[in-house]
């Protein structure tokens, strides 16, 4: 049986929350420059993670990488619960933008590609899945805001390596709104999943993980 859609939900939520999509990719539209940088930033989130994991390695830091992998895993199990709870193509499917409001993000590249791929695997037309190009095609939550969260958390030690890290990712989920057609709520869902996953990993560590 195919669920049905729930974006509408999703934008009355951040409707309540005072925040308009359409308004937010039209205003990170605006400037050129905006729409690179966030662009890029929102690119770069799976190299700054890999470069904080390698960082941990080097400083054999087995603590902070089993409590990574730990939420991590935590989170990956609530996106799979979000996502079919609440099942959404996302923003841009949802408000159908015109052109011109993404203009400067489509100059640097197809815009929510993923969206086809997700429309495919909901009417039973993709019959082969390529390896080499997966989309990631889940709306609810946002699992660019959770790995921008756990990788600035993973981070918090060196002070040199988490300053930079919390921009480019504090960027990041900014972006996942224009780039990556996410509703607020989706961001917010994203974060807030992630600190538990946080909290329960602490918890179940101990003291350990506390070690400097």
């Amino acid at each position: 049986m195919e669920l049905p859609l729930r974006d509408d939900v999703l934008a009355g939520v951040d409707h309540l929350l005072g925040f308009d999509w359409l308004t937010f990719l039209a205003a990170t539209n605006s400037h050129s420059f905006v729409a690179t940088m966030l662009t890029t930033a929102y690119q770069s989130t799976g190299l700054v993670s890999q470069l904080v994991l390698g960082w941990l390695i080097l400083q054999r830091r087995g603590d902070r990488l089993a409590e990574f992998i730990a939420v991590l895993s935590l989170s990956a199990v609530a996106l799979c619960v979000g996502m079919w709870l609440i099942l959404a193509a996302g923003a841009f499917a949802y408000f159908h933008p015109a052109p011109q409001s993404y203009e400067h993000f489509a100059a640097l590249g197809d815009m929510w590609t993923f969206g086809r791929t997700f429309s495919m695997l909901r009417d039973g037309s993709l019959s082969v899945v390529d390896m080499a190009s997966v989309d990631g095609i889940v709306s609810f939550p946002s699992f660019h805001t959770m790995l921008g969260v756990m990788t600035i958390y993973a981070a918090r030690d060196t002070r040199w390596l988490v300053v930079p890290v919390f921009v480019v990712n504090a960027t990041m989920i900014v972006a996942t709104m224009p780039v990556g057609g996410h509703h607020l709520a989706d961001v917010l869902a994203g974060g807030g999943l992630t600190i538990a996953a946080i909290l329960i990993a602490r918890r179940s560590a101990g003291p350990s993980v506390s070690r400097t």
